[in-house]
């Protein structure tokens, strides 16, 4: 069957039309980078803006086989909706959307700067003091027994909420520092951690994820009173 040259200028320009209503994309162009490599673990208090470092997608679900939303167009920041991230993909709005973007392809846009930098206002000597793993925190804390295992009731945020031994959290002095994100150093290793608990010895403590990152041993938890360190607990620590 021949068609005529209109009714194949009516089909091209119908076909045009599709793909052009289709996309949900940023400019024009721009492919998503592949959401592969290293996954993040940090958490990083809600609201807190991120800026994509590149094009990347914008999923339902934390998981590459998850519907792909939109492309966060490289440049763009988007502001975080869930601290913790899954699977490496933290959970964040853009533009009236809410999905899970990879972290490794989202940057701060307004953490911290070093010391030297001038952003911290204090750094000084302290003692950190290991606060524990999430098992220990989860069975000896009175607020946090009732709660699914691997929840604890943090001091800063007032309810249940996952705890994972590999992210950077600590807690600090009082509430005032809840939601901050402070820098350990010890000698020229350096790590930062978001304040997520209040601490009962009112200094900082840390998560197994910052004793990991300063090399520092530690031990115990079997019962709500036997954990310990093992190595040298003297750090600096800047908020």
């Amino acid at each position: 069957m021949k068609l005529s040259l209109a009714r194949l200028l009516v089909i091209a320009l119908s076909s045009a039309a599709l793909v052009a209503c289709s996309s949900t994309d940023g400019p024009a162009g721009e492919t998503p980078a592949e959401e592969t490599g290293e996954a993040v673990s940090e958490s990083i208090p809600v609201g807190t803006s991120l800026h994509a470092t590149t094009a990347v997608s914008m999923r339902e679900g934390p998981s590459t086989s998850s519907t792909r939303i939109r492309t966060i167009p490289n440049g763009v920041s988007v502001k975080v909706v869930v601290a913790a991230p899954q699977n490496g993909f933290y959970h964040v709005s853009y533009d009236g959307d809410d999905g899970w973007v990879f972290g490794r392809y989202l940057s701060l846009t307004d953490a911290p700067a070093d010391p030297g930098g001038g952003t911290y206002s204090t750094t000084r000597n302290i003692s950190i003091v290991y606060q524990g793993s999430c098992s220990f925190l989860h069975r000896c804390d009175s607020y946090s027994r009732p709660l699914p295992a691997g929840q604890v009731n943090w001091g800063c945020l007032g309810h249940g909420a996952v705890c994972v031994d590999s992210e950077h959290w600590a807690s600090g002095p009082s509430r005032a520092y809840c939601g901050k994100t402070v820098k350990f150093c010890k000698g020229d290793v350096c790590t930062t951690a978001v304040i997520k608990d209040v601490s009962v010895s009112h200094d900082f403590e840390g998560s197994q994820g910052v004793f990991d990152a300063l090399g520092i041993g530690y031990g115990g938890g079997s019962t709500c009173s036997n954990t310990y360190i093992s190595g040298n607990p003297n750090v600096t620590v800047s908020y």
